[in-house]
């Protein structure tokens, strides 16, 4: 693995000229960018009809089919990457392969090398990896060549999910059809307008988040035994106790309600929900398909099946689920203490690496979302997620932040680019509960304009992660080395 030895004061910080951006960042222009190593682009939407594809591996940008967004394109408008691509429907399968019809999902080569995950039928649940795409003109059907053999023939009608990645956006202005849409990068494709009924019209600022990065775990293991809605744990391997002797956990109570656990068995998955924990048993939810034993693994994760939403000049927090394709407004026993303004952001700790955090037996990754309030405040607003409650995060800080403000969480870093003069950085940590001066970006840029400007990308097989930013009404974009 290539490490980052790079010091603080030693090495000297510097900011490094990209390709430009085919879009001027002015409002409501936004980057949506991954937060796991998995996906090597992002998308820019320029407009409500117009966005592009950046590819971090190249430093280009190709352009993506018209969002025809509903709505205006402005205030409110945000988006947030979802690690899964959109459920395929099959014309059946056998052995390594699967057949789909290019005209209903015209899948590209951008699935190969990604987990493919059966979501439907007889064989819902086997996980395999994709290693090849044929497209035939001829007949209309695409071939999907998997790692490892169908235990058995895939019926025409199932459904599969591949880790090709996603990208949410709802546009602001008065609530329409068609202003909540999804853009699919193994199709490259936007779907047609998804579920907005639970949402209001959007007309101040909003963000979006979710707590799900691909191949970040809080906790894994061996299962014993279970029931329809219950895995036992036989042992942990996340603990001190498991370094020392190989010993189950030791959960605090409902420490990992609302995260989610995946059992393997074989070449199976099962993702449920977690609705309850005692020391050693998960209550999960939809009850699985098959019962878990002591042949089967365990992954404890955050929720890969929520996203998040804030803003609008209102404490409401709306949640949306992917599967079901439905917003819901959490009703929180303590609610948020003030209204998000201008510059107000929305971000989620998964993998802080502190001990304080991440300790199996008290876990803290994961369970919270952090929220810039904006409005020319200095304060900070965080839900938790197990406890279903607002708190004030008191960082004694007299910096403000308002229109104009972006952030982005890696690790236990919150990175804020403030809208300040000069739009000088941020790099607050979570868990020592301290605002800590960044960096300045030494170039001229335009005013400032709200809307997702910075983002960050981990690289394959590295300890290295790079910050980037766009120039505020500008095309002009600059990355950073994080160390």
């Amino acid at each position: 693995m290539l490490k980052n030895f790079n010091k603080p004061i030693i090495n000297k910080r510097e900011w490094q000229s990209m390709t430009q951006s085919p879009y001027s960042a002015g409002a409501a222009v936004c980057i949506i960018a991954p937060e796991d190593t998995y996906c090597d682009y992002a998308l820019v939407v320029g407009s409500a009809t117009t966005a592009a594809i950046y590819d971090y591996n190249n430093d280009g940008y190709e352009l993506a089919t018209n969002p025809a967004l509903a709505g205006t394109f402005g205030a409110g408008t945000c988006g947030v990457y979802s690690p899964w691509g959109i459920p395929y429907i099959t014309a059946g399968g056998s052995g390594n392969t699967l057949t789909v019809n290019s005209v209903a999902f015209n899948i590209t080569g951008l699935i190969i090398g990604t987990t493919l995950v059966m979501t439907s039928g007889t064989q819902v649940g086997f996980t395999t990896t994709v290693t090849g795409v044929l497209t035939d003109g001829g007949n209309g059907m695409i071939t999907i060549y998997l790692k490892d053999a169908l235990p058995a023939t895939v019926a025409s009608g199932d459904t599969f999910k591949t880790l090709s990645g996603s990208y949410y956006v709802v546009n602001g202005g008065t609530k329409v059809a068609n202003n909540f849409k999804a853009f699919d990068l193994g199709t490259r494709n936007w779907t047609v307008g998804l579920n907005n009924t639970a949402l209001p019209n959007l007309t101040a600022e909003a963000a979006m988040t979710t707590m799900y990065k691909h191949g970040e775990y809080m906790a894994e293991g061996e299962a014993s035994g279970g029931t329809s809605t219950t895995m036992i744990s036989g042992r942990t391997t996340t603990t001190e106790a498991d370094q020392a002797g190989l010993t189950a956990p030791n959960w605090t109570a409902n420490q990992w309600k609302g995260y989610q656990v995946t059992i393997t068995k074989g070449l199976f998955r099962q993702t449920r929900v977690i609705t309850a924990n005692t020391s050693i048993e998960l209550t999960v939810s939809p009850a699985f398909t098959f019962t878990p034993d002591n042949t089967c693994t365990y992954k404890i994760e955050s929720d890969e099946d929520s996203i998040y939403l804030i803003g609008n000049a209102a404490v409401t927090l709306y949640k949306y689920s992917i599967s079901t394709n439905l917003w819901t407004v959490l009703a929180p026993t303590v609610a948020r203490a003030g209204v998000p303004g201008g510059g107000t952001t929305l971000d989620s700790p998964t993998n802080t690496k502190r001990f304080e955090w991440s300790y199996e037996n008290n876990i803290r990754n994961g369970r919270y979302l952090y929220s810039l309030r904006g409005g020319g405040t200095i304060l900070i607003d965080r839900y938790d997620i197990v406890a279903n409650k607002w708190d004030v995060v008191n960082t004694k800080t007299i910096e403000t932040f308002t229109t104009g403000t972006s952030s982005v969480m890696v690790h236990g870093d919150w990175y804020i680019k403030s809208s300040a003069a000069g739009h000088r950085l941020f790099r607050y940590n979570v868990v020592d509960n301290v605002m800590y001066p960044f960096s300045t970006i030494a170039i001229s840029e335009g005013a400032v304009a709200y809307g997702q400007k910075i983002h960050a990308k981990r690289i394959k097989d590295t300890d290295l992660i790079f910050l980037y930013s766009i120039a505020s009404t500008q095309t002009a974009v600059y990355r950073t080395l994080l160390y």
